[in-house]
C-alpha cells in the first residue's frame, strides 16, 4: 500500500474540490428535500379527494 504521506497529499488535492461543491450539494439537497415534502403534500391531497 502507500504510505500515510501519499494518502495525505492526495486528500490535499480533493479537500479544495470538496470545499467547492459542498455549497452547490447543500443547494441541491434543500431543493430536492423542498420538492419530496410538495410531492408527499400533494400525494397526501389526492389520498383525502380520492376517500371522499
Amino acid at each position: 500500500m502507500g504510505s500515510d504521506r501519499d494518502s495525505g497529499s492526495l486528500q490535499q488535492t480533493i479537500q479544495p474540490m470538496k470545499d467547492k461543491y459542498t455549497k452547490l450539494d447543500y443547494r441541491t439537497v434543500q431543493i430536492a428535500k423542498r420538492e419530496t415534502r410538495t410531492m408527499k403534500k400533494a400525494n397526501e391531497e389526492r389520498a383525502m379527494f380520492n376517500a371522499d
